[in-house]
Protein backbone atom coordinates (compact mmCIF):
# COMPACT_ATOMS: atom_id res chain seq x y z
CA UNK A 1 0.00 0.00 0.00
CA UNK A 2 2.89 2.41 0.82
CA UNK A 3 4.37 1.53 -2.32
CA UNK A 4 1.27 2.59 -4.19
CA UNK A 5 0.72 5.85 -2.56
CA UNK A 6 4.37 7.21 -2.74
CA UNK A 7 3.86 5.71 -6.58
CA UNK A 8 1.05 8.76 -6.51
CA UNK A 9 3.14 10.91 -4.88
CA UNK A 10 5.80 10.71 -7.45
CA UNK A 11 3.76 10.32 -10.20
CA UNK A 12 1.66 13.91 -9.44
CA UNK A 13 5.26 15.35 -8.42
CA UNK A 14 6.26 14.58 -12.10
CA UNK A 15 3.67 15.82 -13.81
CA UNK A 16 3.43 19.80 -14.72
CA UNK A 17 -0.09 21.57 -14.00
CA UNK A 18 -3.15 20.35 -12.72
CA UNK A 19 -3.24 16.64 -12.13
CA UNK A 20 -6.60 14.48 -11.84
CA UNK A 21 -6.77 11.78 -9.31
CA UNK A 22 -9.72 9.35 -9.36
CA UNK A 23 -9.93 7.45 -6.74
CA UNK A 24 -12.74 4.82 -6.48
CA UNK A 25 -14.53 4.91 -2.87
CA UNK A 26 -17.60 4.44 -1.15
CA UNK A 27 -18.84 7.27 1.48
CA UNK A 28 -22.14 6.78 3.44
CA UNK A 29 -23.49 3.35 4.32
CA UNK A 30 -26.83 4.11 5.49
CA UNK A 31 -30.28 2.27 6.35
CA UNK A 32 -31.47 -1.33 7.83
CA UNK A 33 -28.31 -2.98 5.47
CA UNK A 34 -26.23 -1.37 7.70
CA UNK A 35 -27.63 -1.70 11.19
CA UNK A 36 -29.94 1.56 10.92
CA UNK A 37 -33.10 0.85 12.31
CA UNK A 38 -35.05 2.28 9.40
CA UNK A 39 -34.24 3.82 5.96
CA UNK A 40 -33.62 7.28 5.25
CA UNK A 41 -36.23 9.86 4.50
CA UNK A 42 -36.22 12.32 1.75
CA UNK A 43 -35.18 14.87 4.16
CA UNK A 44 -32.08 12.70 5.65
CA UNK A 45 -31.38 11.70 2.34
CA UNK A 46 -31.02 15.12 1.50
CA UNK A 47 -29.56 16.18 4.73
CA UNK A 48 -27.11 13.05 4.37
CA UNK A 49 -26.16 13.43 0.38
CA UNK A 50 -25.02 17.61 1.27
CA UNK A 51 -22.93 15.81 4.33
CA UNK A 52 -21.33 13.76 1.81
CA UNK A 53 -20.45 16.69 -0.63
CA UNK A 54 -19.12 18.99 2.26
CA UNK A 55 -16.30 16.29 2.53
CA UNK A 56 -15.72 15.57 -1.13
CA UNK A 57 -15.37 19.73 -1.55
CA UNK A 58 -12.61 19.47 1.02
CA UNK A 59 -11.27 16.20 -1.02
CA UNK A 60 -11.32 18.29 -4.76
CA UNK A 61 -9.86 21.14 -2.78
CA UNK A 62 -6.54 18.62 -1.63
CA UNK A 63 -7.41 19.53 2.45
CA UNK A 64 -6.79 15.80 3.61
CA UNK A 65 -6.29 17.01 7.49
CA UNK A 66 -10.19 18.99 6.58
CA UNK A 67 -11.49 15.90 4.64
CA UNK A 68 -10.29 13.63 7.50
CA UNK A 69 -11.88 15.77 10.64
CA UNK A 70 -15.22 16.10 8.30
CA UNK A 71 -15.67 12.22 7.79
CA UNK A 72 -14.71 11.73 11.20
CA UNK A 73 -16.93 13.60 12.62
CA UNK A 74 -19.60 11.68 11.89
CA UNK A 75 -18.36 8.41 11.30
CA UNK A 76 -20.52 6.61 13.43
CA UNK A 77 -23.76 7.65 11.39
CA UNK A 78 -22.49 7.99 7.59
CA UNK A 79 -19.93 4.98 8.09
CA UNK A 80 -17.66 6.30 5.47
CA UNK A 81 -15.51 2.74 4.50
CA UNK A 82 -13.21 4.98 2.50
CA UNK A 83 -11.56 6.89 5.00
CA UNK A 84 -8.05 5.82 5.55
CA UNK A 85 -7.74 5.20 1.46
CA UNK A 86 -9.01 8.76 0.71
CA UNK A 87 -7.21 10.50 3.49
CA UNK A 88 -3.86 8.72 2.62
CA UNK A 89 -4.12 9.33 -1.12
CA UNK A 90 -5.35 13.32 -0.22
CA UNK A 91 -2.31 13.68 1.51
CA UNK A 92 0.44 11.94 -1.05
CA UNK A 93 -0.97 14.64 -3.43
CA UNK A 94 -0.70 17.43 -1.18
CA UNK A 95 2.32 16.34 -0.29
CA UNK A 96 3.44 16.35 -4.09
CA UNK A 97 1.99 19.68 -4.70
CA UNK A 98 4.38 20.80 -1.85
CA UNK A 99 7.08 19.55 -3.65
CA UNK A 100 6.50 20.29 -7.33
CA UNK A 101 5.82 23.94 -6.25
CA UNK A 102 8.57 24.26 -4.29
CA UNK A 103 10.77 22.67 -7.23
CA UNK A 104 9.12 25.16 -9.49
CA UNK A 105 10.13 28.18 -7.23
CA UNK A 106 13.79 26.68 -6.93
CA UNK A 107 14.40 26.07 -10.28
CA UNK A 108 12.91 30.00 -11.17
CA UNK A 109 10.56 28.17 -14.18
CA UNK A 110 7.47 30.69 -12.95
CA UNK A 111 6.54 33.87 -13.75
CA UNK A 112 6.90 36.53 -10.68
CA UNK A 113 2.79 36.15 -10.58
CA UNK A 114 3.30 32.35 -10.42
CA UNK A 115 5.93 32.78 -8.07
CA UNK A 116 3.49 34.96 -5.80
CA UNK A 117 0.75 32.26 -6.03
CA UNK A 118 2.76 29.35 -5.73
CA UNK A 119 4.31 30.67 -2.57
CA UNK A 120 0.63 31.35 -1.04
CA UNK A 121 -0.42 28.23 -1.89
CA UNK A 122 2.31 26.52 -0.24
CA UNK A 123 2.61 28.55 2.84
CA UNK A 124 -1.93 28.04 3.35
CA UNK A 125 -0.94 24.10 2.52
CA UNK A 126 2.13 24.14 5.26
CA UNK A 127 -0.39 25.88 7.89
CA UNK A 128 -3.15 24.02 6.99
CA UNK A 129 -1.28 21.07 8.27
CA UNK A 130 0.51 22.05 10.61
CA UNK A 131 -2.78 22.73 12.37
CA UNK A 132 -4.07 19.53 11.61
CA UNK A 133 -0.58 18.19 13.47
CA UNK A 134 0.58 16.20 10.17
CA UNK A 135 4.18 16.79 8.48
CA UNK A 136 4.33 18.02 5.13
CA UNK A 137 6.65 16.67 2.41
CA UNK A 138 8.68 19.66 2.92
CA UNK A 139 8.12 22.37 5.89
CA UNK A 140 10.09 24.48 3.97
CA UNK A 141 8.84 28.21 3.58
CA UNK A 142 9.27 29.88 -0.09
CA UNK A 143 12.40 31.53 -0.26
Amino acid sequence: VVRFLDGVRELVAARPGRVVVIAGADLAHTGPRFGDPHGYDERERSELEARDRASLDHATAVRPAAFWGDVAADLETRRVCGLAYLGSILERVRQAQLARDDETLRTGKATLREKDRLRLDMLRRVDTAAVAGTQPARAARPR
